[in-house]
């Protein structure tokens, strides 16, 4: 080995060692420096403050094949970017407002970081065993290097159409470029189209909802009208309804005496049954209700002729007993005359008015048709 190899070996070992040295010296000092410096306890304090949204690319890039070379002359870019955006609305709306937030935070974040006080002086770091010069410049390194990266704030839109002939031979291409503003206001322009489609379907749903109300109000009202005409029918058939209280109480009245009088319903019932079959009885005997009024009318009629009858002669005989005694008192022969005992006059007298009592008590309901009947017979 030659003495100028030898030298540049030694030379490139020592330039190595210097800078590893340095290197390591460096990093020993940027660490005393940010474990005393308060200047980077700042600049950590102020980027933990902010987020950003790095995640934003700068350049949106579409790109559409066409189908025809005319197609791709007649290609409007704007027509179909807008479609892209309704198709993906939410997201876009939310790459825009996440721009308009990274703008705002870095406008407010920016001063912030501006507005941090003056590096360290040389009475602050006294305690520190490092130069004040070294101890400077390492802070003036981090206050440059701390900074936080500026994020996406605005965007531009590259849209590619493109059409290639059948045998590829051929190959034509348009683009068009679309800044923040324009793409914004195409985004701006879809939301409205669909709050105003909203709108008037909200408006439209609204008249709906107010027509029935309105339909249900009239039908209401008509209810109503129908209801009171119900009511006043039945307050003028009852009079009111006092009117048809009072009916009520008298009629519970007249049921409390009925009750009164039967007992009871039950009892009422079962009588009524009683006299259900007795009259079924009788039916049964005389063909039918009515032929049995007719029967018993019949017999009523003879039985009152019979009673003519009777009166009448029971007062002939009467009359023929008192001639008969007054011509013979008259006579003036004394005549022996069997006198009538006037247990026999007292007798017929009081067959006469028996009868008449025996009738009496028949009509009234006293006895029955074959008590009269018997009674009858016995006094004839």
């Amino acid at each position: 080995m030659e003495p100028k190899e030898v030298v540049i070996i030694i030379v490139m070992a020592l330039i190595g060692l210097i800078v590893l040295i340095l290197a390591i010296l460096y990093f020993k000092h940027k660490k005393i420096v940010i474990d005393n410096s308060a200047l980077y306890e700042k600049i950590q304090l102020i980027n933990r403050k902010y987020s950003f949204d790095y995640s934003i690319k700068p350049v949106l890039s579409f790109s559409q094949v066409c189908k025809s070379k005319r197609g791709l002359e007649n290609f409007d870019f704007e027509k179909n970017l807008q479609k892209i955006i309704a198709d993906n609305l939410t997201y876009y709306q939310h790459i825009i407002n996440n721009l308009r937030n990274n703008s705002k935070l870095w406008v407010a974040y920016n001063d912030e970081y501006r507005s941090i006080e003056s590096y360290s002086t040389q009475e602050s770091i006294k305690d520190v065993k490092l130069s004040f010069k070294i101890f400077n410049w390492h802070e003036k390194l981090l206050y440059k290097s701390l900074i936080l990266k500026k994020p996406t704030t605005a965007i531009s839109v590259k849209y590619v159409a493109t059409y290639t002939s059948p045998a590829g031979k051929n190959s034509y291409k348009l683009d068009k470029n679309f800044s923040h503003c324009q793409f914004e206001s195409l985004l701006n322009e879809i939301v409205d189209r669909i709050r105003e489609k909203e709108l008037k379907e909200k408006e439209k749903e609204q008249r709906r909802i107010e027509r029935e109300q309105r339909y249900d109000k009239v039908r209401k009202e008509k209810n109503m009208q129908k209801r009171e005409d119900r009511l006043a029918e039945k307050e003028a058939l009852y009079g009111s309804i006092e009117t048809r209280e009072r009916s009520l109480e008298r009629r519970e009245d007249r049921l409390a005496e009925k009750e009164a009088l039967y007992g009871s319903i039950e009892i009422r019932e079962r009588a009524l049954g009683r006299r259900e079959d007795r009259l079924a009885e009788k039916e049964e005997a005389y063909g039918s209700v009515e032929s049995w009024e007719r029967h018993l009318a019949k017999r009523e009629e003879t039985l009152s002729r019979r009673e003519e009858t009777l009166s009448r002669r029971e007062e002939e005989f009467l009359v023929a007993t008192r001639g008969h005694i007054y011509a013979v008192s008259d006579s003036p022969i004394p005549v022996e005359v069997e006198q009538p005992k006037s247990e026999t006059r007292e007798e017929a007298l009081s067959t006469w008015s028996k009868m008449k009592r025996l009738k009496k008590a028949y009509d009234n309901g006293e006895i029955t048709y074959e008590e009269y009947n018997e009674k009858r017979k016995n006094l004839l």
